[in-house]
């Protein structure tokens, strides 16, 4: 079983090398919370109740917004909060997550991320 949804880029305020105030990032990780579980509540079909038993594996397609170049490690940092919330609308735990890969691909305006989550082994009872 396999879902995908595709998540705007993160805001530049995700980074840990930015410096804001406490409230300020935690305004925009709710921001991205959010965003990402009402994305991710709309394309999900509601039928893949079996999979929360199993360990998942997550892929990131990643299309950035322009050709600048990227720090992936505080990359991955600034997806948490999209990722929480993809976990939360599809009533999952992201400690289930056991795999994740990154791959960095061609830029499109705006940029995007694709989240793509599928179990690894199918669970037996």
């Amino acid at each position: 079983m396999t879902f995908s949804v595709t998540l705007p880029w993160p805001d530049r305020t995700l980074s840990p090398n930015v410096r804001l105030a406490w409230q300020a990032r935690q305004d925009a990780k709710k921001a991205a919370r959010d965003g990402a579980y009402a994305l991710a509540f709309d394309a999900w079909d509601h039928v893949g109740i079996a999979w929360r038993l199993g360990p998942l594996a997550a892929r990131y397609e990643l299309y950035p917004p322009n050709r600048r170049k990227i720090d992936i490690d505080n990359l991955v940092a600034m997806l948490k909060s999209a990722q929480d919330g993809v976990c939360i609308a599809l009533n999952i735990n992201d400690s289930q997550i056991r795999e994740a890969t990154y791959t960095l691909l061609d830029p499109v305006p705006g940029g995007k991320v694709v989240m793509t989550i599928q179990v690894l082994t199918e669970a037996t009872p």
